[in-house]
Order: C-alpha cells, then structure tokens, then sequence
C-alpha cells in the first residue's frame, strides 16, 4: 500500500516527460526500447568520479572533484515495481581539507532507497527524510569542525532546501541516480530524435527551470547486445536569465545596478548532456556520462558525472 501510494502523490522531476510506454521489446537493428530486466538480489558495482569548476575569461577556478565506489542492489522485483538501494562510499576527494572532507562525508555518504516502474524508470526516493534527518544530526555533532557557530547555520541553511525538495534533493545530491535511469522507459528508432520537455538543475542558481530535450539513439550493437544513448536538454531562455538574475541579485548589489532586469543581462545558456551506453538484455548502464553547464557571458561554470561499470 505504501508502494502504492507513493506513485499517487509523489512528484517525478526529471524523467517523466521522456517516457514512452512500451508493451514488449522491439530489436530489429533500426528501433530498441531501453528497458529494465533486473532480477531480486542482483548487484552491480559501479565507479562513479564528479567534477566541478568554472571557467572564467579562460582561467580555470574553483575545481572540485570527488571519486565514488557505488554498490546498486536490487532489493525487491515484480511485476509493477523495482526498489533499488544505491550504497555510495566516498573514496576520493579534492580539495582535502578536514571541514570539506567532513562536510561532503556527511552529505553525501549515505544509502539512497529508491523506487521505479517496471521498466526501470525513477520514480521516487523511499528514505529522503531519514536521511535528511540523520545529515542535520551530524551537522550537529562536534566532530565536524566548523570554524565558528554563524559558519554552521549559513552552512545548514545553504544546503536545507536541497534536503527539503524532492527534486533538488535528487538533482544537487545525488544526481547519478537520475543520470542511471535517464533513458529507461524509451522507445527510439536509429535516425528519428525524440523531442521531450523536461526540468533540468541550473547549479549556479540552485534551481530546476524548464528545458527542450533531444533524445536520441547513436548506435546499436545487436552483436553484443549494446546501445547507445544521447539526450541533450536546453533550458528556456528567459527562464534562465531570470533564475540566474534573482540569484545575483541576492548576492551582489553592484550586480543589480549594473542589470536592473533579467533582460538586461548577456545570454544565458543552461544545458544537460547526457550519454549513456546500456546492455541490452539487462538494462544496466555499462558508462555514462552527464555534462552540465551554465553559460553566462565569459564565465562558464561546470559539472561532469562519470559512471562506469567496475
């Protein structure tokens, strides 16, 4: 009943609006469906490595990076449902330091449980407020060594609405397990895009605005049962400049006399790239790749999620 309930109320912020529903499997060298066959207690092991920064009139700023091991189990398999548990162990990160190790240790190792349909299509997060609730206790504990008392509350207040929103939950936290679902639930023919709208995460305003998406299948290898897949979104225009603008605005009062609008500033572009090559007969990504960036005048700021099978 919980299960149940679940696909009533809970809202999918990133893949629902690339679906399309297939009744049986379709190979015949020119279409495919990307569909889940996992079975109950099956696992795999993936390496996933993130990357962020900013390119700033050419200079590099700001890297980050940090190197996950991630264990995918399936914990339950029907006829209408799978639920996976996503064990993500940090391994590396940059920059070292004891306050950004500590921090990223609590807000990002954890154990996601999460829900999707029965081809495999993210539908939604089962332990979103355990975990929320276990990160603030941590922040809490002495043992994270912030510098002062007004650091930790800027700090908790930062990071609050990305615990509090489903959507930017999934998007700014864990963003591989929606990057692991992206293409699950399509129907595509080689040389006939698909065109979607979906949401995607602009980092730099900490915000989902709305986008066009482009799907596509590049190869199919029917040999070694491999595919393809390549999906680039595009937010709205003046939706970007907008959420963009209002942030700026909060943080810079020179920024605001400079732009009084959002339609005074330079072009923004937001954009999310994904490419994903899937087995076949499992539906098990083999690499995938996500890029993302925010593109304002002659700064650009970054994100790229590797995931590649171990």
């Amino acid at each position: 009943m919980k299960i149940k309930h679940l696909f009533q109320t809970i809202t999918i912020t990133l893949v629902t609006s690339l679906l399309v529903l297939i009744s049986s499997l379709t190979l015949n060298g020119q279409s495919t469906s990307c569909i889940a066959y996992w079975l109950k207690n099956e696992s795999q092991t993936y390496r996933v490595h993130y990357k962020s920064g900013s390119v700033v009139n050419g200079d590099s700023l700001n890297k980050a990076s940090i190197d996950y091991k991630v264990k995918v189990k399936v914990l339950d398999a029907s006829d209408s449902t799978y639920i996976l548990r996503w064990e993500r162990k940090i391994e590396n990160l940059y920059p070292t330091g004891s306050l950004e190790l500590a921090l990223a240790s609590n807000t990002r190792d954890f154990d996601l449980i999460f829900v999707t349909d029965e081809f495999g299509v993210f539908v939604g997060a089962l332990n979103q407020k355990e975990i929320r609730k276990k990160v603030f206790d941590r922040l809490n504990d002495k043992a994270i060594p912030f510098p002062n008392s007004e650091t930790k509350e800027i700090y908790k207040s930062t990071i609050e609405p990305y615990f509090n929103s489903t959507g930017l939950f999934l998007n700014q936290i864990i963003p591989e397990t929606q990057q692991f679902c992206c293409f699950n639930g399509i129907r595509i023919e080689k040389s006939k895009p698909i065109e979607a709208t979906r949401q995607i995460f602009s980092s730099v305003a900490g915000a989902l605005i709305n986008g066009n998406t482009i799907i596509e299948l590049l190869s199919l290898d029917t040999a070694n049962s491999t595919m393809v897949m390549h999906s680039m979104t595009t937010g709205d225009a003046e939706e970007s400049a907008k959420v963009i603008w209002t942030q700026y605005s909060m943080q810079d009062e020179k920024f605001t006399e400079q732009f009084k609008s959002p339609k005074d500033m330079p072009p923004v572009y937001i954009t999310e790239e994904v490419t994903s090559a899937i087995h076949l007969k499992s539906g098990w990504p083999l690499f995938s790749l996500l890029t993302r960036e925010n593109r304002i005048a002659n700064r650009v700021f970054y994100e790229t999620i590797e995931l590649e099978l171990d």
